[in-house]
């Protein structure tokens, strides 16, 4: 199944952003940040849902907090981690009310980023002990993890990119590989959301194979987050065939995984990227049914 983001569309009104998504023929959504919190948002997803026979799924960012933040598990500072772990509760009770079986959610920082460096070269910083940041990080997912058994909570990798590994001496992110991923996953049982765009940056920034973490972490996930960049840093482009993003995607089976479009451009571009990717879960139900 494969759901588009409301991030793809440049607006601050969750209701605009859906109808548009609706109106160029998407069901699945993929609601996340980027918008405004008002009164009355619950009970207009729950319309959209019922009326419009809208899928929905929540990520990371969404619903909006009131008070913009960067959420962060894994800080040390409790008054950023308390926030943090009360939007998420706030996440699941919504996911709950909408349906929604799966939650996504960033792994955490060795810092606390400012919002404004959001998706860019973050201001350096000291880093908390690494250590520490793990073992608060696991905590809350555990917290979580039981608040909403009816849920299945995934973990996305985040971006390394190569002007924060600039910035810093050292990589000031949790999971963005397969090492690091390990690293959680001795503590921790979770499930995956892979952002392939993340990890291509990441895996370049670490000196490491694309492809060869791809493989990895792609055979541990059945929730994906699509979109291309340049590998250097995460751009959200469309994706394009015989791309080696492309070809990286064209080596796994896509049968029973749900995929999220991340795509910041043009409506038509993401159709596109759409149809490529749909025709993935076509060539994978082919080749299961021969099998």
């Amino acid at each position: 199944m494969i759901y588009v983001s409301t991030s793809c569309v440049k607006s601050n009104d969750i209701k605009k952003s859906i109808n548009c998504l609706i109106n160029n023929g998407f069901r699945n959504i993929e609601l996340s940040g980027g918008c405004q919190n008002y009164n009355g948002l619950e009970k207009d997803l729950i319309s959209i849902k019922k009326h419009k026979k809208v899928n929905f799924l929540l990520h990371n960012y969404f619903p909006p907090s009131d008070i913009p933040f960067v959420l962060n598990l894994a800080s040390l500072n409790d008054k950023i981690y308390k926030m943090s772990l009360s939007h998420y509760k706030k996440a699941l009770d919504l996911s709950k009310l909408l349906g929604s079986k799966k939650y996504g959610l960033h792994a955490g920082f060795l810092i606390d980023p400012d919002i404004k460096d959001l998706g860019k070269k973050i201001s350096k910083n000291e880093l908390f002990n690494r250590s520490e940041c793990v073992d608060r990080f696991c905590d809350a997912y555990k917290i979580l993890d039981k608040y909403s058994p009816g849920i299945k909570l995934y973990i996305e990798n985040n971006v390394f990119s190569q002007s924060n590994k600039i910035a810093f001496e050292s990589n000031p992110f949790l999971f963005t590989d397969f090492e690091t991923y390990n690293e959680l996953s001795n503590k921790i049982k979770f499930n995956i959301l892979l952002d392939v765009a993340h990890l291509k940056v990441s895996s370049n920034s670490l000196s490491l194979s694309f492809a060869d973490q791809f493989k990895k972490l792609s055979a541990k996930s059945d929730y994906i987050h699509i979109s291309d960049n340049d590998g250097l840093s995460d751009l959200n482009k469309s994706v394009i065939k015989d791309s080696e993003m492309f070809n990286i995607l064209s080596t796994i089976n896509f049968e029973n995984k749900i995929i999220t479009l991340e795509i910041y451009e043009k409506l038509s571009l993401i159709l596109k990227s759409y149809d490529l990717i749909d025709k993935f879960f076509v060539k994978s139900k082919k080749n299961s049914f021969n099998n």
